[in-house]
C-alpha cells in the first residue's frame, strides 16, 4: 500500500507559520515552534536506531508533547500505537521499538512539558519492523488501525482554514474517536486549537470568556453543560459548528471518519 509522503506534507504546514496553534493553560506553540521540537525528536528516534517499519508506543494525554511525538514518528515513518500504560503489558516489547509516557516507569522515555527526553530503559532495536499501517489504537477491549493510504483520502478532503478559524477540543486523541474527528481534521486544517479536558469547566468557560471559539468538539453527555458554559459567556454568540461524539460511538467505525462530512465553520452541528 502506497505510503503517504509526510516529510513534504510537514514541511509544507509548519514552518515559518502561526497555524496550526496549540493551546494549552501552560503551553502556547506555534506551528512554526512545533517545527523546531519535530526536528529535535525525529533526531532522537533515529539517533536511537528506529527504523522504518517499526512502531513506538504513546501514551499520552493530548498535549503539545503527544502531536510533536506523532508528527516526529510519521517523518520517520514509524507506526503509532496509541495504548494507555496500564496496558501496555499486554503488548509483546518485541511488538515495538520503544514506549513513551509522562512519568510511567513502565515505559522506555518519558517526556515532561518542556517537551524534554528522559530515557528510562533501552530501545528495541530489533523489534518487528514490518508494519503497514501508520496508527494503532491498542487495547484489551479495541484494537484498529488506520493506514496511510487512508489518510491521504481524508486529506484530500480537509480545506486549509483561511480566517483564524478556532476549535475547543475536549476528545481523547488517542482514541478512535478523538483521533478521526477530533486532532486529524482540526490539525491538518491548519486550526488554532484550544485543549481542555471535557471535565475542566473552569478552563472551558475561561477560554470561552476570552475567545470567540468557531468549532466544538466534545461528547454528547457533555454537549449540553459546555453548551450552557458558552451560553453565558462573555462571547455569547452560538458556536459556528460542533462535532458532538454520542458515547456509544466513542468507538466509531472507520468509513465515517473516510467518506462523512466533516464539520466547518458554515456548517450546523455534526452529530455522530
Amino acid at each position: 500500500m502506497p505510503t503517504l509522503n509526510w516529510k513534504d506534507l510537514l514541511y509544507s504546514l509548519l514552518p515559518q507559520k502561526p497555524l496550526p496553534l496549540l493551546s494549552t493553560p501552560t503551553q502556547n506553540l506555534s506551528a512554526a515552534a512545533q517545527w523546531s521540537y519535530l526536528k529535535i525528536w525525529k533526531d532522537h528516534f533515529r539517533n536511537a536506531g528506529a527504523k522504518k517499519g517499526q512502531a513506538v508506543v504513546i501514551s499520552l494525554r493530548p498535549s503539545p508533547a503527544w502531536v510533536i511525538l506523532v508528527l516526529a514518528a510519521f517523518w520517520e515513518n514509524l507506526t503509532v500505537i496509541f495504548c494507555d500504560h496500564s496496558e501496555l503489558k499486554f503488548l509483546p516489547t518485541s511488538n515495538y521499538f520503544c514506549s513513551i509516557s509522562v512519568d510511567s516507569e513502565a515505559t522506555t522515555w518519558r517526556v515532561n512539558s518542556e517537551l524534554e527526553l528522559f530515557e528510562q530503559g533501552a530501545c528495541q532495536p530489533e523489534a518487528r519492523s514490518d508494519y503497514q499501517d501508520r496508527v494503532l489504537f491498542f487495547g484489551k477491549k479495541v484494537s484498529s488501525r488506520i493506514s496511510d493510504e487512508e489518510l491521504k483520502i481524508v486529506l484530500s478532503r480537509l480545506a486549509i482554514s483561511g480566517n483564524n478559524e478556532s476549535v475547543l477540543s475536549t476528545l481523547d486523541w488517542s482514541t478512535e474517536a478523538g483521533f478521526y474527528f477530533d486532532f486529524f481534521p482540526s490539525y491538518f486544517s491548519a486550526r488554532e486549537i484550544f485543549l481542555a479536558d471535557d471535565e475542566d469547566r473552569n478552563r472551558i468557560k475561561q477560554l470561552f470568556d476570552d475567545y470567540e471559539i468557531n468549532h466544538l468538539v466534545c461528547k454528547e453527555s457533555t454537549y449540553e453543560e459546555i453548551a450552557h458554559l458558552k451560553s453565558i459567556s462573555k462571547n455569547p454568540n452560538d458556536f459556528i459548528s460542533c462535532t458532538i461524539i454520542r458515547d456509544s460511538q466513542l468507538t466509531k467505525k472507520l468509513d465515517r471518519f473516510l467518506y462523512g462530512n466533516f464539520p466547518s465553520s458554515n456548517k450546523g452541528n455534526t452529530i455522530i
